[in-house]
């Protein structure tokens, strides 16, 4: 049941979302090309956490990557796929087998550290306070309509 609400969603998402996708959006090659004063910051804010939110969830699943099916590849792919990849990963990863993370404790090091975290924190906290506050809805809302990239 579960691959096919995912099923679902990958081609809702792919196939049948309004607006134009990455190789004719205005919009997305406008954020691309980093031209961020010509897109509403509401927009910006949720392009950023396209990117920033795959981050936070390479580091829980990196730290604990001791199930059957490794993590670190769908963490990868949640960069370009965003949740799609993640759903089908806590889905099917099955049960622990190691005791160890596969991922080397030097990386997991890095991700776990007070700075990394309080990095990540400090971004999110940005974003919020840039998009929210200076922000049009209405603006957000026309992009919804026009650009895939919004829904993603």
């Amino acid at each position: 049941m579960y691959i096919i609400v995912w099923a679902m969603l990958v081609l809702y998402a792919f196939l049948l979302a309004p607006g134009a996708g990455a190789g004719d959006d205005l919009l997305f090659k406008k954020l691309i090309t980093r031209n961020f004063q010509q897109v509403d910051p509401l927009v910006v804010m949720v392009f950023s956490f396209l990117g920033l939110f795959p981050v936070l969830f390479m580091v829980m699943i990196c730290k604990k990557d001791t199930y059957k099916l490794p993590g670190w590849p769908f963490s990868l792919s949640s960069f370009a796929l965003g949740a799609f990849s993640l759903l089908f990963y806590y889905h099917w990863k099955g049960q622990k087998v190691r005791t160890r993370s596969r991922i080397p404790s030097r990386f997991i090091a890095i991700i776990s550290s007070r700075l990394w975290i309080g990095l990540c924190l400090a971004l999110t906290i940005a974003g919020y306070v840039y998009g929210l506050s200076i922000g049009s809805i209405k603006a957000y809302g026309d992009a919804f309509m026009q650009s895939q990239l919004v829904r993603a």
